[in-house]
């Protein structure tokens, strides 16, 4: 019997080459055909933050029916819970989509590195870069080690299942968040980081057209009219505001603003004009605020710094005060975009400059005060400055006064004033915000 093992095996090997020959012989199927004729742009240029969501929704509301999505991307990073929804949104179109890295200069930086990641399709125009996407807040280190690990491992698989389902470079991305690694577009093609160089227009077409992709298990083959139609949402006035302030520095700077407006109301009474502009600036930053990733606790100390500052002028602290308010001013100042959620960092110079600035004015006017005191007078005091009147009572005992540009209510010592006249300040309630005026003597 064992003589006829040879033949049976040569039996069971022609019957089965056929189907063995078949199903080598299978090709991998072709990829379905995917005509683009509408193209939705959505133009990325700033921080990543809560309008690039409504920048998607009004763009289908032009383009309900896209055959492509393209994204021109310039950013330097942003809120990570932003990223991970416009990645969430995008995938829910079941769309193909690009990311174009352009204009020469530009980069997708942080935030910005994990978006193209997700893309179908990445190309770079020459002089831009793509990378330094490890999740970094303002204290310089970072955040507490565990959850910093945390962040790091969770990101980097994540843009590693990205990079592989795209056929891309996984480990250039992973560098991109565990070491910061940042590649310039040349290195990035070399890299396979990126999948062509495009400055422009008219190149993205001719090197789309025809190109596969993958989306949704399938395999795409995109076919690109000649000239297809490129739709670019025109924002509401609301979304580009939004756009304007979500920046951290004029947050951080309207923020200051507000504070020095209100210290200037509190020290000099009138018609709340100084006030309504710190109201204005207050709202303006938490607007800003709401669309940012915030520490409270950074907040917090700004406010005390400014608070000190000011206590400094009327407690004799030998620039104890000062000192620790400038600290705290400055602390806050670092800590204030400290979050796990911030995928952007702001320069320590700017902090700085804007620290010694505010040092510096603060100088000049303790300057001005000691100045005056010597002198013998009252840095504060509208005794010296003229009552200029400007209105008579109205079912009040009071008349208004204008001093120094601001209106008082005044109480008439002796004489009748005028409209018009300038009289003598005699005293003056800060509390009660009225003035005892008289008329002037002339000489």
């Amino acid at each position: 019997m064992i003589k006829f093992l040879p033949l049976g095996a040569i039996l069971i090997c022609l019957l089965g080459w056929p189907n063995f020959a078949a199903f080598a012989a299978k090709p991998n199927p072709a990829p379905t055909p995917w005509p683009v004729k509408t193209v939705l742009q959505i133009d990325l240029n700033g921080t990543i933050n809560p309008s690039i969501l409504r920048q998607l929704q009004e763009g289908l509301k032009e383009a309900p029916h896209p055959n492509l999505i393209l994204i021109k991307l310039n950013t330097p990073g942003g809120l990570l819970s932003t990223t991970r929804d416009f990645l969430t949104a995008l995938g829910d179109l079941h769309l193909p989509w690009v990311v174009w890295i352009a204009p020469a200069g530009a980069s997708a930086t942080s935030a910005g590195a994990i978006i193209a990641a997700g893309a179908q399709v990445i190309v770079a125009a020459e002089g831009t870069n793509i990378g330094a996407a490890t999740p970094i807040d303002l204290s310089g280190n970072s955040m507490q080690k565990d959850l910093r690990k945390k962040v790091i491992n969770d990101m980097v698989a994540q843009v590693q299942a990205m990079a592989a389902m795209h056929g891309r470079n996984a480990k250039a991305f992973e560098e991109m968040i565990a070491k910061a690694s940042s590649f310039a577009a040349p290195q990035a093609l070399r890299e396979h980081v990126i999948d062509h160089i495009v400055n422009q227009e008219s190149e993205l077409w001719t090197f789309l057209h025809q190109h596969v992709v993958h989306l949704d298990g399938k395999s795409l083959k995109l076919e690109i009219a000649s000239a297809p139609q490129v739709v670019t949402p025109q924002l509401s006035w609301g979304t580009q505001f939004l756009q304007v302030i979500a920046h951290p520095e004029l947050a951080y700077i309207l923020f200051l603003l507000a504070l020095g407006l209100f210290y200037l109301e509190f020290h000099t009474g009138g018609t709340m004009v100084v006030a309504g502009f710190g109201v204005i600036c207050l709202i303006l930053a938490g607007m800003s605020f709401q669309v940012l990733p915030i520490n409270f606790g950074g907040v917090g100390l700004i406010v005390l710094g400014a608070i000190l500052l000011g206590l400094e002028i009327f407690i004799t602290s030998y620039g104890l005060l000062a000192i620790s308010g400038i600290l705290a001013l400055a602390i806050g100042s670092i800590l204030v975009f400290n979050t796990a959620d911030a995928y952007l960092q702001i320069p320590y110079s700017f902090f700085l400059a804007t620290c010694l600035i505010l040092l510096l004015l603060f100088g000049i006017l303790v300057y001005l005060i000691v100045r005056d005191i010597r002198r013998g007078g009252d840095f504060f005091s509208l005794k010296t400055a003229d009552a200029v009147i400007v209105g008579a009572p109205e079912n009040s005992p009071f008349w208004q006064v204008r001093v120094r540009g601001e209106v008082w209510q005044a109480k008439i010592q002796e004489g009748t004033p005028h409209i018009g006249e300038s009289w003598e300040i005699v005293d003056e309630d800060r509390k009660q915000m009225v003035l005892t005026i008289k008329p002037k003597i002339k000489d």
